[in-house]
């Protein structure tokens, strides 16, 4: 599961985990991407404040992201 997914990705990727919304916005500006990997509406806060701090996001294309500009994000099937 996701652990194994984790570990196989773990030199090319960091998990970060919950961090406190102060530095939020400290944090961001530091990533890559942002994944959004939700089974329901993948359109969250998280996914402006990315944006908000010029971070690509990808999410599942699912509620809000299905009507969203390409130009914006990328978008992944939810299997």
């Amino acid at each position: 599961g996701l652990d194994r997914f984790i570990h196989r990705i773990s030199d090319r990727a960091k998990c970060v985990g919950a961090f406190d919304s102060d530095d939020v916005y400290n944090w961001l500006p530091a990533f890559d991407v942002v994944c959004v990997p939700s089974i329901e509406d993948s359109f969250c806060l998280v996914t402006a404040e990315a944006w908000a701090c010029n971070v690509p996001v990808c999410m599942t294309h699912l509620g809000v992201a299905a009507e969203l500009d390409d130009d914006v994000l990328v978008r992944v099937p939810c299997n």
